[in-house]
């Protein structure tokens, strides 16, 4: 819902960058969440489901992190989280299910 009192104050104490910043790492972290979702489900469906979900909240990430223009900073930053994460994914997957490249 819109919430123009929380959009005022946010104004009044928060610059550009860091409303961009913050924004960015929030759709991260769901990312995250959302691809660690996918990987302990059993369903296809559903972790399917979990994993377009997951690149729409990657997606959104870079792209705050790309308005930033701090040189690609975060951006970068950014890459570097999921790939760790994806990594840690693929490392804990069970051998009869690990995860293909």
């Amino acid at each position: 819902m819109i919430n123009l009192h929380k959009a005022r104050m946010e104004l009044i104490s928060k610059t550009l960058k860091q409303i961009q910043t913050e924004t960015a790492f929030t759709w991260a972290s769901r990312a995250i969440v959302a691809f660690e979702n996918s990987a302990k489900v059993k369903n296809p469906d559903v972790a399917m489901k979990w994993l377009l979900e997951a690149e729409e909240y990657k997606h959104e990430a870079l792209e705050h992190a790309a308005l930033l223009e701090d040189g690609g900073k975060l951006l970068k930053k950014l890459c570097l989280e999921f790939k760790h994460n994806y990594e840690q994914l693929k490392a804990s997957a069970p051998l009869s299910e690990k995860i293909e490249e």
